[in-house]
Protein backbone atom coordinates (compact mmCIF):
# COMPACT_ATOMS: atom_id res chain seq x y z
CA UNK A 1 0.00 0.00 0.00
CA UNK A 2 1.71 3.27 -0.82
CA UNK A 3 2.45 5.80 1.98
CA UNK A 4 -0.30 8.14 0.93
CA UNK A 5 -2.71 5.54 1.10
CA UNK A 6 -1.58 3.83 4.29
CA UNK A 7 -1.99 7.17 6.04
CA UNK A 8 -5.03 7.96 4.44
CA UNK A 9 -6.21 4.44 5.71
CA UNK A 10 -5.00 5.42 9.38
CA UNK A 11 -6.90 8.75 9.37
CA UNK A 12 -10.45 7.00 8.72
CA UNK A 13 -9.76 4.35 10.98
CA UNK A 14 -9.06 6.97 13.95
CA UNK A 15 -11.83 9.23 13.11
CA UNK A 16 -13.61 6.20 13.11
CA UNK A 17 -12.21 5.16 16.64
CA UNK A 18 -12.75 8.20 18.32
CA UNK A 19 -16.46 8.39 16.71
CA UNK A 20 -17.50 4.83 18.40
CA UNK A 21 -15.67 6.05 21.60
CA UNK A 22 -17.58 9.15 21.77
CA UNK A 23 -21.09 7.07 20.99
CA UNK A 24 -20.52 4.91 23.45
CA UNK A 25 -18.98 7.11 26.14
CA UNK A 26 -22.00 9.44 25.54
CA UNK A 27 -24.65 6.86 25.89
CA UNK A 28 -26.86 6.42 28.55
CA UNK A 29 -26.58 3.14 28.41
CA UNK A 30 -22.99 2.99 29.08
CA UNK A 31 -23.20 4.61 32.12
CA UNK A 32 -26.36 2.38 33.25
CA UNK A 33 -23.83 -0.82 32.63
CA UNK A 34 -21.03 1.06 34.20
CA UNK A 35 -22.96 1.34 37.72
CA UNK A 36 -25.24 -1.89 37.49
CA UNK A 37 -22.41 -4.38 36.49
CA UNK A 38 -20.36 -4.37 39.70
CA UNK A 39 -17.34 -5.94 37.31
CA UNK A 40 -17.15 -3.85 34.83
CA UNK A 41 -15.60 -0.82 36.40
CA UNK A 42 -12.73 -3.17 37.42
CA UNK A 43 -12.09 -4.61 33.82
CA UNK A 44 -11.91 -1.24 31.81
CA UNK A 45 -9.73 -0.19 35.12
CA UNK A 46 -7.63 -3.13 33.95
CA UNK A 47 -7.56 -1.81 30.57
CA UNK A 48 -5.73 1.44 32.16
CA UNK A 49 -3.49 -0.97 33.76
CA UNK A 50 -2.61 -3.26 30.34
CA UNK A 51 -2.83 0.03 28.01
CA UNK A 52 0.16 2.08 30.36
CA UNK A 53 2.11 -0.79 31.26
CA UNK A 54 2.93 -1.05 27.41
CA UNK A 55 3.19 1.92 26.71
CA UNK A 56 3.98 4.03 29.70
CA UNK A 57 3.80 7.72 28.43
CA UNK A 58 2.45 10.83 30.05
CA UNK A 59 0.95 12.04 27.12
CA UNK A 60 -1.42 8.84 26.97
CA UNK A 61 -1.95 9.46 30.75
CA UNK A 62 -2.98 12.83 29.99
CA UNK A 63 -5.03 11.89 27.35
CA UNK A 64 -6.64 8.62 29.49
CA UNK A 65 -7.61 11.49 31.95
CA UNK A 66 -9.12 14.29 29.09
CA UNK A 67 -11.24 11.65 28.60
CA UNK A 68 -12.75 10.79 31.61
CA UNK A 69 -13.34 14.63 32.75
CA UNK A 70 -14.98 14.84 29.56
CA UNK A 71 -17.21 11.89 29.48
CA UNK A 72 -18.14 13.07 33.33
CA UNK A 73 -18.50 16.66 32.45
CA UNK A 74 -21.18 15.26 30.08
CA UNK A 75 -22.90 12.58 31.98
CA UNK A 76 -22.76 14.60 35.45
CA UNK A 77 -23.01 18.38 34.83
CA UNK A 78 -25.18 18.43 31.31
CA UNK A 79 -27.06 15.04 31.34
CA UNK A 80 -27.79 15.54 35.12
CA UNK A 81 -26.50 11.82 35.55
CA UNK A 82 -25.88 10.55 39.09
CA UNK A 83 -21.92 10.74 39.51
CA UNK A 84 -20.09 8.25 40.82
CA UNK A 85 -16.83 6.41 41.03
CA UNK A 86 -18.04 3.56 38.88
CA UNK A 87 -18.97 4.93 35.68
CA UNK A 88 -15.57 7.95 36.11
CA UNK A 89 -13.10 4.93 36.38
CA UNK A 90 -15.57 3.21 33.50
CA UNK A 91 -14.92 6.85 31.31
CA UNK A 92 -10.88 6.50 32.11
CA UNK A 93 -10.97 3.08 30.85
CA UNK A 94 -13.04 3.42 27.63
CA UNK A 95 -10.47 6.47 26.84
CA UNK A 96 -7.88 4.24 27.33
CA UNK A 97 -8.98 1.47 25.19
CA UNK A 98 -9.31 4.22 22.27
CA UNK A 99 -5.59 4.95 22.95
CA UNK A 100 -4.36 1.96 23.29
CA UNK A 101 -6.33 1.32 19.65
CA UNK A 102 -4.68 4.52 18.14
CA UNK A 103 -1.34 4.12 19.40
CA UNK A 104 -1.17 0.76 17.63
CA UNK A 105 -3.02 2.13 14.49
CA UNK A 106 0.14 4.74 14.14
CA UNK A 107 3.04 3.03 15.33
CA UNK A 108 5.14 1.42 13.59
CA UNK A 109 5.91 -2.06 12.56
CA UNK A 110 8.87 -2.47 14.60
CA UNK A 111 7.21 -0.10 17.26
CA UNK A 112 3.91 -2.02 17.42
CA UNK A 113 5.97 -5.76 17.79
CA UNK A 114 8.32 -4.53 20.43
CA UNK A 115 5.95 -2.77 22.47
CA UNK A 116 3.42 -5.84 22.27
CA UNK A 117 0.80 -2.78 21.29
CA UNK A 118 -1.35 -5.27 18.95
CA UNK A 119 -2.25 -8.05 21.67
CA UNK A 120 -2.38 -5.51 24.19
CA UNK A 121 -5.48 -3.79 22.50
CA UNK A 122 -6.66 -7.03 21.38
CA UNK A 123 -6.64 -8.45 24.90
CA UNK A 124 -8.16 -5.38 26.28
CA UNK A 125 -11.25 -5.52 23.80
CA UNK A 126 -11.74 -9.40 24.37
CA UNK A 127 -11.61 -8.61 28.03
CA UNK A 128 -14.13 -5.58 27.68
CA UNK A 129 -16.47 -7.60 25.32
CA UNK A 130 -16.38 -11.00 27.50
CA UNK A 131 -18.08 -9.41 30.45
CA UNK A 132 -20.80 -7.80 27.98
CA UNK A 133 -21.13 -11.25 26.89
CA UNK A 134 -21.37 -12.97 30.15
CA UNK A 135 -24.06 -11.36 31.81
CA UNK A 136 -26.28 -12.27 28.85
CA UNK A 137 -25.14 -15.83 28.73
CA UNK A 138 -25.79 -16.15 32.55
CA UNK A 139 -29.38 -14.70 32.17
CA UNK A 140 -30.05 -17.21 29.54
CA UNK A 141 -28.38 -19.77 31.84
CA UNK A 142 -30.97 -19.33 34.63
CA UNK A 143 -34.02 -19.62 31.95
CA UNK A 144 -32.70 -22.98 30.35
CA UNK A 145 -32.20 -24.55 33.57
CA UNK A 146 -34.73 -23.46 35.82
CA UNK A 147 -33.54 -26.38 38.64
CA UNK A 148 -30.24 -26.69 39.84
CA UNK A 149 -28.18 -29.61 41.96
CA UNK A 150 -27.54 -27.08 44.71
CA UNK A 151 -28.54 -29.94 47.51
CA UNK A 152 -25.91 -32.52 45.85
CA UNK A 153 -23.05 -29.81 46.77
CA UNK A 154 -24.57 -29.21 50.20
CA UNK A 155 -24.44 -32.58 51.26
CA UNK A 156 -20.72 -32.70 50.11
CA UNK A 157 -19.90 -30.17 52.22
CA UNK A 158 -21.78 -31.03 55.37
CA UNK A 159 -20.07 -34.61 55.35
CA UNK A 160 -16.46 -32.81 55.47
CA UNK A 161 -18.34 -32.34 59.58
CA UNK A 162 -18.72 -28.83 58.94
CA UNK A 163 -20.26 -26.75 56.44
CA UNK A 164 -17.22 -24.08 55.48
CA UNK A 165 -19.05 -21.61 53.28
CA UNK A 166 -20.92 -20.68 56.79
CA UNK A 167 -18.04 -20.92 59.07
CA UNK A 168 -15.99 -18.61 56.68
CA UNK A 169 -19.33 -16.28 56.51
CA UNK A 170 -19.59 -16.00 59.73
CA UNK A 171 -16.15 -13.97 59.93
CA UNK A 172 -16.70 -12.30 56.48
CA UNK A 173 -20.10 -10.80 57.66
CA UNK A 174 -18.43 -10.20 60.83
CA UNK A 175 -15.45 -8.11 60.18
CA UNK A 176 -15.93 -5.52 58.37
CA UNK A 177 -12.15 -5.04 57.40
CA UNK A 178 -12.06 -8.49 56.31
CA UNK A 179 -15.08 -8.09 54.53
CA UNK A 180 -13.93 -5.15 52.63
CA UNK A 181 -10.60 -6.78 51.57
CA UNK A 182 -12.24 -10.57 50.49
CA UNK A 183 -15.09 -8.35 48.40
CA UNK A 184 -12.08 -6.26 46.86
CA UNK A 185 -10.56 -9.72 45.54
CA UNK A 186 -13.91 -10.71 44.29
CA UNK A 187 -14.78 -7.83 42.60
CA UNK A 188 -11.33 -6.93 41.57
CA UNK A 189 -10.85 -9.93 40.05
CA UNK A 190 -9.72 -8.24 36.28
CA UNK A 191 -7.44 -6.49 37.74
CA UNK A 192 -5.76 -9.97 38.17
CA UNK A 193 -6.69 -11.50 35.19
CA UNK A 194 -4.80 -7.84 33.55
CA UNK A 195 -1.94 -7.83 35.43
CA UNK A 196 -0.94 -12.08 34.79
CA UNK A 197 -1.77 -10.93 31.36
CA UNK A 198 0.29 -7.69 30.70
CA UNK A 199 3.31 -8.63 32.91
CA UNK A 200 3.69 -11.50 30.77
CA UNK A 201 3.40 -9.33 27.87
CA UNK A 202 6.24 -7.35 28.66
CA UNK A 203 8.57 -9.89 29.99
CA UNK A 204 7.50 -12.98 28.82
CA UNK A 205 6.49 -12.29 25.13
CA UNK A 206 6.23 -16.14 24.17
CA UNK A 207 4.17 -17.01 27.47
CA UNK A 208 1.62 -14.34 26.74
CA UNK A 209 -0.37 -15.80 24.03
CA UNK A 210 -0.72 -18.68 26.14
CA UNK A 211 -1.91 -16.69 29.18
CA UNK A 212 -4.74 -14.92 27.43
CA UNK A 213 -6.39 -17.81 25.65
CA UNK A 214 -6.32 -19.70 28.68
CA UNK A 215 -7.80 -16.52 30.29
CA UNK A 216 -11.16 -16.38 27.73
CA UNK A 217 -11.52 -20.20 27.40
CA UNK A 218 -11.84 -20.78 31.06
CA UNK A 219 -14.85 -18.52 30.52
CA UNK A 220 -16.30 -19.74 27.36
CA UNK A 221 -15.77 -24.27 28.47
CA UNK A 222 -16.63 -22.93 32.42
CA UNK A 223 -19.96 -21.71 30.94
CA UNK A 224 -20.11 -25.53 28.95
CA UNK A 225 -19.48 -26.82 32.87
CA UNK A 226 -22.49 -25.00 34.35
CA UNK A 227 -24.61 -26.77 31.85
CA UNK A 228 -23.13 -29.84 32.91
CA UNK A 229 -23.67 -29.29 36.44
CA UNK A 230 -25.93 -25.97 37.13
CA UNK A 231 -25.56 -24.80 40.85
CA UNK A 232 -26.02 -21.47 41.99
CA UNK A 233 -24.44 -21.30 45.93
CA UNK A 234 -26.02 -21.39 49.30
CA UNK A 235 -26.81 -17.99 49.73
CA UNK A 236 -29.59 -18.09 47.10
CA UNK A 237 -30.92 -21.20 48.76
CA UNK A 238 -30.99 -19.67 52.60
CA UNK A 239 -31.26 -16.17 51.72
CA UNK A 240 -31.15 -14.33 55.27
CA UNK A 241 -30.17 -17.53 57.29
CA UNK A 242 -26.83 -17.52 55.93
CA UNK A 243 -24.56 -17.85 57.54
CA UNK A 244 -26.12 -18.32 60.54
CA UNK A 245 -28.02 -20.97 60.61
CA UNK A 246 -26.24 -24.02 58.69
CA UNK A 247 -27.99 -27.79 58.27
CA UNK A 248 -27.16 -29.71 61.34
CA UNK A 249 -24.62 -32.52 60.49
CA UNK A 250 -27.73 -35.08 60.73
CA UNK A 251 -29.63 -32.98 58.88
CA UNK A 252 -27.26 -32.68 55.79
CA UNK A 253 -26.81 -36.61 55.99
CA UNK A 254 -30.26 -37.02 55.56
CA UNK A 255 -30.85 -34.57 52.80
CA UNK A 256 -33.32 -35.61 50.41
CA UNK A 257 -31.28 -35.02 47.05
CA UNK A 258 -33.02 -34.02 43.83
CA UNK A 259 -32.89 -31.16 41.36
CA UNK A 260 -35.42 -27.68 42.73
CA UNK A 261 -35.94 -24.51 41.55
CA UNK A 262 -33.64 -22.18 42.86
CA UNK A 263 -32.98 -18.27 41.55
CA UNK A 264 -29.61 -17.03 40.88
CA UNK A 265 -27.17 -17.52 38.29
CA UNK A 266 -26.03 -21.01 37.32
CA UNK A 267 -22.01 -20.24 38.14
CA UNK A 268 -21.48 -21.96 41.25
CA UNK A 269 -19.71 -25.19 39.78
CA UNK A 270 -16.44 -25.48 39.11
CA UNK A 271 -15.75 -21.56 40.33
CA UNK A 272 -14.26 -19.74 37.36
CA UNK A 273 -13.42 -16.76 39.79
CA UNK A 274 -11.20 -19.57 41.78
CA UNK A 275 -9.89 -20.93 38.46
CA UNK A 276 -9.20 -17.76 36.57
CA UNK A 277 -7.24 -16.45 40.00
CA UNK A 278 -5.34 -19.87 40.14
CA UNK A 279 -4.86 -19.13 36.29
CA UNK A 280 -3.29 -15.87 37.07
CA UNK A 281 -1.04 -17.84 40.18
CA UNK A 282 0.32 -20.30 37.72
CA UNK A 283 1.08 -18.03 34.87
CA UNK A 284 3.27 -15.32 37.15
CA UNK A 285 6.26 -17.64 37.73
CA UNK A 286 9.53 -16.30 37.20
CA UNK A 287 7.99 -12.65 37.57
CA UNK A 288 8.90 -9.87 39.44
CA UNK A 289 7.83 -10.39 43.64
CA UNK A 290 5.46 -7.50 43.95
CA UNK A 291 3.48 -9.52 41.13
CA UNK A 292 3.30 -12.40 42.39
CA UNK A 293 2.88 -11.12 45.80
CA UNK A 294 0.23 -9.34 44.39
CA UNK A 295 -1.31 -12.34 42.82
CA UNK A 296 -0.94 -14.72 45.96
CA UNK A 297 -3.40 -11.89 47.82
CA UNK A 298 -6.00 -12.34 45.23
CA UNK A 299 -5.55 -16.24 45.50
CA UNK A 300 -5.80 -15.72 48.98
CA UNK A 301 -9.19 -13.49 49.20
CA UNK A 302 -11.04 -15.05 46.71
CA UNK A 303 -11.09 -18.26 48.43
CA UNK A 304 -12.11 -15.62 51.47
CA UNK A 305 -14.78 -14.15 49.23
CA UNK A 306 -16.15 -17.01 47.39
CA UNK A 307 -17.34 -18.69 50.13
CA UNK A 308 -17.83 -15.93 52.68
CA UNK A 309 -20.12 -14.33 50.12
CA UNK A 310 -22.28 -17.81 50.26
CA UNK A 311 -21.91 -17.87 46.19
CA UNK A 312 -20.06 -21.02 45.95
CA UNK A 313 -19.44 -24.40 48.10
CA UNK A 314 -15.78 -25.59 49.15
CA UNK A 315 -16.27 -28.94 46.59
CA UNK A 316 -16.69 -25.80 43.61
CA UNK A 317 -13.15 -24.72 44.53
CA UNK A 318 -11.90 -27.87 44.75
CA UNK A 319 -13.32 -29.22 40.92
CA UNK A 320 -11.66 -25.35 39.76
CA UNK A 321 -8.34 -27.27 40.56
CA UNK A 322 -8.35 -29.94 37.83
CA UNK A 323 -10.59 -27.59 35.21
CA UNK A 324 -7.40 -25.06 35.50
CA UNK A 325 -4.71 -27.85 34.66
CA UNK A 326 -6.94 -29.08 31.41
CA UNK A 327 -6.74 -25.39 30.23
CA UNK A 328 -3.32 -25.27 30.66
CA UNK A 329 -2.60 -28.11 29.13
CA UNK A 330 -4.88 -27.59 26.12
CA UNK A 331 -3.01 -23.61 25.76
CA UNK A 332 0.95 -25.13 26.22
CA UNK A 333 1.24 -24.00 22.85
CA UNK A 334 5.05 -24.58 22.88
CA UNK A 335 4.66 -28.41 23.15
CA UNK A 336 3.25 -30.89 20.92
CA UNK A 337 0.56 -32.68 21.60
CA UNK A 338 2.56 -35.98 21.81
CA UNK A 339 4.16 -34.60 25.03
CA UNK A 340 3.75 -37.12 27.33
CA UNK A 341 3.50 -34.22 30.17
CA UNK A 342 0.87 -32.14 28.22
CA UNK A 343 -1.03 -35.42 27.87
CA UNK A 344 -1.35 -35.97 31.48
CA UNK A 345 -2.10 -32.67 32.43
CA UNK A 346 -4.84 -32.33 29.57
CA UNK A 347 -6.65 -36.59 30.87
CA UNK A 348 -5.49 -35.65 34.59
CA UNK A 349 -7.48 -32.57 34.22
CA UNK A 350 -10.74 -33.44 32.21
CA UNK A 351 -11.21 -36.73 33.90
CA UNK A 352 -10.77 -35.80 37.51
CA UNK A 353 -13.30 -32.83 36.96
CA UNK A 354 -16.13 -35.28 34.88
CA UNK A 355 -15.71 -38.03 37.81
CA UNK A 356 -16.00 -35.08 40.26
CA UNK A 357 -19.07 -34.47 38.71
CA UNK A 358 -20.30 -37.93 38.33
CA UNK A 359 -19.73 -38.89 41.91
CA UNK A 360 -21.31 -35.77 43.46
CA UNK A 361 -24.36 -36.24 41.28
CA UNK A 362 -24.70 -40.58 41.68
CA UNK A 363 -22.64 -41.82 44.72
CA UNK A 364 -22.93 -38.70 47.26
CA UNK A 365 -23.77 -41.56 50.38
CA UNK A 366 -19.87 -42.41 49.61
CA UNK A 367 -18.99 -38.91 51.14
CA UNK A 368 -20.66 -40.04 54.35
CA UNK A 369 -19.30 -43.37 55.01
CA UNK A 370 -16.82 -41.10 57.05
CA UNK A 371 -15.31 -37.36 57.03
CA UNK A 372 -11.94 -39.02 55.83
CA UNK A 373 -13.32 -40.38 52.39
CA UNK A 374 -14.73 -36.35 51.45
CA UNK A 375 -11.21 -35.12 53.09
CA UNK A 376 -9.03 -37.60 51.14
CA UNK A 377 -10.36 -36.74 48.10
CA UNK A 378 -10.68 -33.44 48.15
CA UNK A 379 -7.12 -33.22 49.36
CA UNK A 380 -5.98 -35.92 46.93
CA UNK A 381 -7.37 -34.36 43.51
CA UNK A 382 -5.61 -30.50 44.42
CA UNK A 383 -2.21 -33.13 44.92
CA UNK A 384 -2.58 -34.81 41.95
CA UNK A 385 -3.23 -31.36 39.99
CA UNK A 386 0.00 -29.85 41.54
CA UNK A 387 2.07 -32.89 40.76
CA UNK A 388 0.71 -32.91 37.09
CA UNK A 389 1.38 -29.18 36.96
CA UNK A 390 4.31 -29.35 38.12
CA UNK A 391 5.43 -31.85 35.56
CA UNK A 392 4.06 -29.98 32.70
CA UNK A 393 5.29 -26.33 33.74
CA UNK A 394 8.76 -27.90 34.39
CA UNK A 395 9.05 -28.71 30.50
CA UNK A 396 7.45 -26.03 29.66
CA UNK A 397 10.01 -24.05 31.23
CA UNK A 398 12.92 -25.85 30.05
CA UNK A 399 11.67 -25.37 25.98
CA UNK A 400 11.04 -21.41 27.05
CA UNK A 401 14.07 -18.95 25.64
CA UNK A 402 13.85 -17.13 28.39
CA UNK A 403 14.30 -19.96 31.32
Amino acid sequence: MPPTSKSAAQILLTLAAVALTAAIGFSRTFYDVSTLNPFMWWVLCGVVIIHLRVHPSWQDALLVAFSGILFSFVAFGLRGLDPGVHPVCCYLGLGSLAVLGMRTLWATPEARTRLGLFPAFVASCVFVGFLYLAGTVLYYGERLQPKTLDLYLLSFDGSLGFQPSFVVGKYFWGYVWLRRAALFGYSGLPLALALAYVENLVARRERSATVGLGIFYLGALGVFAYSLFPATGPIHLFGPLFPDHPLASEQARTLALMAIPAEGPRNAMPSLHMAWVLWCWWCVRGLKVWVKSATLAFVVLTVISTLGTGEHYLIDLVVAFPFTLMILALFSLPLAWRNSARLAALFGGLGVTLLWFVLLRYTPGLFWISPLVPWTLALATIALVHALKSRLVEVLDACSPTA
